[in-house]
């Protein structure tokens, strides 16, 4: 007896709208952060092009905070939990030294960005 045929539904892995736009223009776009879905094309037929990116991450930067979140640092990871530590305990803030800082933000980035392999035989 034969299994019947599968269905797939392709509407799960692809976005409604994909970005009309050249492979150059999305590594461009990758490097900045910046989220194609939300820029608005301007070139023929609504091609996005560079000049679009640099208005959208110029309005962005010039907007606050609030639109900072669409031009972000590319890793789309999800936000820190706000954790509340003073339910331990005494909390003591003390602040980091030149090297800790640059130390722990190059160590940070690396752990986002360097792919970590593990083989186990």
């Amino acid at each position: 007896m034969a299994a019947p045929p599968v269905r797939f539904d392709s509407s799960a892995v692809m976005p409604d709208q994909v970005p009309y736009a050249t492979p150059a223009l999305r590594l461009f776009a990758r490097e900045l952060g910046v989220d194609l879905t939300q820029v608005k094309g301007s070139g023929r037929g609504g091609r996005i092009v560079r000049e679009d990116v640099q208005a959208f991450v110029k309005q962005a930067l010039s907007a606050g905070s609030g639109a900072r979140a669409a031009v972000g640092n590319g890793l789309n990871l999800l936000p820190w939990p706000e954790i509340d530590f003073a339910k331990f305990g005494a909390v003591e803030a003390q602040p980091l030294g030149k090297i800790k800082r640059a130390t722990g933000a190059n160590l940070a980035r690396n752990w986002a960005l360097i792919p970590h392999v593990t083989q186990h035989d």
